[in-house]
């Protein structure tokens, strides 16, 4: 500016004619003629020129604007004049008039809104708690219920429009004010005024005052920001401990004689027998350990459960607690004779441990509420409250959680174990309300999960995380693109891996429990806060929210599956906060006013809408989920009756509807043993009766035991498929390359296949004279035992075939004892350490060209026998479970089959353990506690049945070279041949070899090394065939996507299977030897029987 002066005074061309304004730099675009018609205004070089308002003079403008498009003059662009015409001062200031009218109206617009919209939950709405009011004094009246039902619904959608309102106006308001500051600003560039230059007074200038003052400037405002930050901390009364004193005294609460404390409330002693490790399979599965039980799917795998009771005759009613609790409408979990529970309120936290027996108070902890950050309770609706998640537990810690998403960890004792904070829920007005639960990592650590949803979408706020059992350090932590949800998170297993499914807005996602990557996810749930908790069965998970569809989703898909994997869908009669229940046939909702709708579960090849079967309107109000004992289903409902029912296609079929409970109840139930426990609004309640004595049986291995050893033929499971996926894919016994061991002593003949269990691998041998079982050290293959096996009965030599020899079964272990079979129907135990427990001889197979050749199965503490013999008239064959300590029949049930070698398969069936079987004309499945025949398919006629059947997420595949290959729904009664075969296929069938079934395929080999492919969900048609050109007997196995196989000659092959082909990976592979046994999988080994030797392919 200075400078500016000085010119001024040499006589530089600023005079007085010169414009007081310039006009903005001139844009390059011209509009087209009819908006030069109707736009005010126009700019010359040197200001604005009114004459362009007037008719003839806007002509002028067009014609000197399409000169100038012609002809543009130098050093202009063409449109420049034409664009100082339009885009004038007086246009740009009334557009911005206008859109700060509009900015200020819809501000008002959402203000007025926000004054007189409904409360910001929906039922706490004061007309519609008056209505219950109301209703709860009048549950008769029909009218009272229908306008409860009414004004509800109307108060979820007039919810939802608001909030979509809400969110419109915010972009809108957005926009406008933007709007506004844009040509506001422009406006002003447009009336910007030139400086007028005057002679420099003396004294300083502009700049060296600025100087002097700026640094003062600066200091004050750095002041005022201080004095405002000491005055608001001055007017905040913190909730932190200020020294360390105070922080050890909130650590140590009993130090404060007025404060709760967090010892426990020792009303019983603390039984000592407390759990010293992670539980078993069987253990877990026993017990109620999450919400709705250990699938998380409200199916109880206990039967023999009370139907009947009355509270206030005292009639079933075994014990109910005397202890005061704090309101909490988790639901009780049960593990071994402790039933957890927690309470909360605005002030306090409590988790209690009950005796399961006599429903004595163990023990209590109490602790104080911790402060939120703004010092203000945390928000919470009314019916969740500050203690809506339902613990978890893993057999030696119980987890809790409250509203303000604070989780703690107790032993079973009482004794806290660690506590971690995640932060005060955002925008969740009810708080948090997702229960936990809990993953057996392995056999000796567990995680506990957490679904945490909250904000919207766009905020990126939900995740799910997973801590350690033990210690709660963080194992793993996943972003999720939804927005806040209270349904829970359920972990499954699937196809041999861990998955847990959550769902929120807008999607339904599975992610790799593990590691908490996401595997698939489908978009679903759209403006929907989702309530309800999927179901998982068969493979499917079944999600359904008031404001979304009941959908069926396939779960084996990656990335986004909306398109591909969603069965069907179905809309009536959905849940606002019920979870569904899956029947072995039907798919079951319950809405929170007493309405239940019934659909076909049926698996369907392309997606498509459902049709319900029946609804029936039980007239109650319920937010307890249904719950599944064998083929009943229990309904809780609020005003604490009790329905039992029994769905059909037509109905549900009341069995019993006389039940009372005594006072409200909003939770679901537990299942033990003879027992119901349920919480009531004031008390735990337990139904039942006393319970009978312990077995005293040895333990049993722990699931994660189970499934990292490999217990009998084609693994835990009976699939073929290893839980383990560090394993070698190259060897050659030439060079040596990839072989760790294989054994150097001479073992008698045997085509049985090795099992192992943690250092031990077992094999069997025998000839015409003698029989042994061997014990080799699974690190270096030496021998560590070999036992002799004399025949119970001597009598003449059993009939064998060359091929299959006197040590054809395949040995098994429950990982406590294992046994041993032979052709003449011997079965023997042995302990770990080579003692023999028993022998038993089941008498010399009938009608046998084979002699037995089935391989032997565990369940329980049973070992299972598939005794097939002689022809189907004979009445020979049975199926018989022993007693694995003793040898002494548990059970024995006849089969209408002839001689088979094919063996038996354990599954677990929507909560209901099957044995699985193949002959000769039928597959069969049975109870496994029991023996039943729960159902049978006619699908193996004229066949002299050898593969092994293979279940896969419900359904049963089996084949035969004289029969089809059939894939069969297990979850029939009777005779299912014409309702439950889903299809079945001709090409390629194997006479030894059992199928493989993975994720997407089903595949067949043969005799001959020929290999056919059928897609697993339609089948029928074959995808491809490939002949390897080399003999087989081994049956396939499957490590993560690659499928290995073993050739007669020794060779082996590592293949990927595509849609298109078997794409070879590895085939290079020797062993040296024949092989006609099937392999052993371990942590980064195989285990291979040859024809000499047992080898161990892998690293040390």
């Amino acid at each position: 500016m200075d400078r500016i002066r000085d010119c001024r005074q040499v006589g530089l061309p600023f005079g007085e004619a010169t414009p007081r304004r310039l006009s903005g730099r001139p844009g390059r675009v011209c509009f087209v003629r009819a908006l030069l018609l109707v736009l005010p205004g126009g700019e010359t070089p040197f200001g604005t020129d009114r004459r362009h308002l007037r008719s003839s003079a806007r002509g002028a403008a067009r014609r000197q604007c399409a000169g100038d498009l012609g002809r543009p003059e130098s050093g202009k662009a063409p449109g420049d004049v034409c664009v100082k015409g339009l885009i004038s001062y007086r246009s740009v200031i009334l557009t911005a008039g206008v859109t700060a009218v509009f900015s200020l109206v819809v501000c008002a617009m959402l203000l007025f809104d926000a004054a007189n919209r409904i409360t910001k939950v929906p039922l706490d709405s004061q007309e519609f708690l008056d209505l219950k009011d109301d209703f709860i004094a009048n549950p008769q009246s029909k009218e009272l219920k229908e306008e409860l039902r009414k004004l509800d619904r109307d108060l979820r959608v007039e919810y939802f429009q608001e909030q979509d309102y809400t969110k419109s106006g915010a972009l809108l308001l957005v926009a406008g004010i933007v709007a506004t500051l844009v040509t506001g600003k422009y406006a002003a560039t447009l009336r910007r005024t030139i400086p007028m230059p005057t002679v420099k007074p003396m004294g300083p200038d502009t700049d060296e005052r600025l100087a002097r003052t700026g640094f003062w400037a600066v200091a004050v405002l750095m002041i005022s920001l201080l004095l405002t930050t000491w005055a608001m901390n001055a007017s905040y009364d913190s909730h932190l401990p200020a020294t360390r004193q105070e922080l050890a005294a909130l650590l140590n609460p009993e130090t404060e004689p007025d404060q709760p404390t967090n010892d426990a409330v020792g009303v019983v002693d603390v039984d000592s027998s407390l759990p010293a490790r992670l539980p078993t399979l069987e253990e877990f599965q026993k017990s109620w350990p999450s919400f709705r039980g250990p699938s998380g799917s409200g199916v109880s795998h206990h039967a023999d459960v009370p139907t009947t009771w009355n509270a206030a005759s005292g009639e079933g009613i075994l014990w109910k607690s005397t202890e005061t609790l704090l309101p909490g409408v988790n639901s009780p979990i049960v593990f071994g004779n402790r039933v957890f529970l927690s309470g909360a309120d605005e002030k306090q936290r409590e988790v209690y441990c009950f005796n399961a027996d006599d429903g004595k108070l163990v023990w209590k902890k109490t602790f104080v509420a911790a402060p939120t950050e703004s010092g203000k309770p945390v928000k919470r609706s009314v019916e969740t409250g500050f203690a809506a998640p339902t613990l978890a537990t893993d057999g030696l810690h119980v987890f809790a959680m409250f509203a303000d998403a604070d989780l703690i960890a107790f032993d079973f004792a009482g004794k806290e174990v660690w506590q971690r904070s995640l932060g005060v829920p955002v925008a969740n007005h009810y708080g948090h309300a997702a229960s936990l639960a809990t993953f057996l990592n392995s056999e000796d650590s567990s995680s506990v999960i957490v679904q945490y949803d909250q904000g919207d979408v766009e905020e990126e706020l939900s995740k799910l995380m997973a801590f350690d059992g033990a210690t709660g350090k963080p194992l793993w932590e996943t972003k999720r693109p939804v927005s806040v949800s209270w349904c829970s998170p359920v972990v499954v297993e699937r196809g041999g891996k861990a998955q847990i499914l959550t769902a929120g807005e807008p999607w339904v996602i599975g992610y790799e429990a593990a590691t908490g990557k996401e595997l698939w996810r489908a978009e679903c749930l759209p403006n929907a806060e989702i309530g309800p908790t999927p179901a998982y069965s068969e493979g499917v998970v079944y999600t359904a929210n008031d404001q979304a569809d009941l959908t069926a989703i396939r779960t084996n898909g990656a990335g986004d599956v909306t398109q591909s994997h969603v069965l069907w869908t179905a809309r009536d009669g959905m849940p606002e906060t019920c979870s569904p229940l899956v029947t072995n046939e039907f798919v079951l909702l319950m809405d929170s006013y007493g309405l239940m709708t019934c659909y076909d579960k049926r698996l369907t090849a392309d997606a498509e809408e459902r049709e319900l079967l029946w609804d029936e309107d039980f007239g109650a109000d319920c937010t307890s989920s249904p719950a599944r004992v064998g083929e009943l289903v229990y309904l809780f409902f609020m005003d604490g009756k009790t329905i039992i029912l029994k769905p059909t296609r037509e109905k549900a079929e009341r069995v019993v509807d006389t039940n009372d409970l005594g006072e409200e109840c909003v939770t679901t139930p537990a299942f033990q043993d003879g027992r119901i426990y349920v919480r009531g609004k004031e008390h735990l309640i337990c139904i039942g009766s006393e319970s009978g004595a312990e077995d005293g049986s040895p333990a049993l291995p722990t699931l994660g035991e189970f499934r990292k050893n490999w217990p009998a033929f084609r693994g835990s499971d009976g699939t073929g498929i290893t839980h383990h996926k560090d394993v070698p894919t190259q060897w050659d016994a030439e060079s040596g390359e990839g072989i760790l061991w294989k054994t150097e002593d001479e073992l008698l003949p045997g085509v049985n296949s090795p099992i192992v269990w943690n250092k031990r691998v077992f094999l069997s041998g025998a000839d015409e004279k003698q029989r042994e079982v061997y014990c080799i050290d699974a690190d270096s293959g030496k021998l560590l035992w070999r036992k002799p096996v004399p025949k119970v009965v001597e009598a003449e030599p059993v009939k064998v075939s060359p091929d299959t020899g006197f040590a054809a079964p395949t040995m098994a272990t429950d990982g406590r004892f294992v046994y041993a079979m032979y052709a003449n129907a011997d079965v023997v135990a042995f302990d770990f350490e080579g003692n023999e427990l028993w022998k038993r001889g089941l008498g010399l197979p009938v009608g046998n060209n084979y002699g037995h050749s089935a391989s032997l199965a565990t369940y329980h503490v049973a070992l299972i026998v598939q005794y097939d013999q002689g022809d189907m008239e004979e009445e020979l064959s049975k199926l018989i479970a022993l007693e694995g300590a003793t040898g002494e029949p548990v059970w024995e049930t006849k089969r209408p089959v002839p001689s088979s070698w094919c063996s038996p398969v354990v599954v677990q069936r929507d909560a209901k353990p099957q044995i699985l079987t193949a002959a000769d004309p039928w597959v069969i499945g049975y109870d496994a506690d029991s023996g039943k025949e729960l159902w049978r398919a006619e699908c193996l006629k004229r066949a002299e049945v050898g593969p092994t059947p293979v279940f896969s997420e419900g359904v049963v595949y089996t084949a035969n070279d004289q029969a089809d290959l059939s894939a069969i729904r297990t979850d029939g009664t009777g005779d299912v041949t014409e309702t439950h075969i889903l299809w079945t296929a001709r090409d390629g069938m194997p006479e030894t070899v059992s199928p493989l079934v993975t994720d997407e395929f089903v595949l067949l080999l043969d005799s001959y090394g020929l290999m056919t492919c059928y897609d697993k969900k339609e089948g029928k048609e074959l995808l491809w065939d490939e002949d390897f050109g080399s003999d087989c007997t081994s049956s396939p196995s499957l490590v993560g996507d690659l499928v290995y196989i073993f050739f007669l000659d020794g060779t082996s092959l590592v293949i990927k299977p595509t849609r298109e082909e078997a794409e070879r990976v590895v085939e290079s592979n020797t062993l040296g030897e024949e092989c006609v046994t099937s392999p052993a999988f371990g942590d980064g080994r195989i285990y291979i029987r040859g024809k000499d030797h047992l080898f161990c392919i892998g690293r040390p």
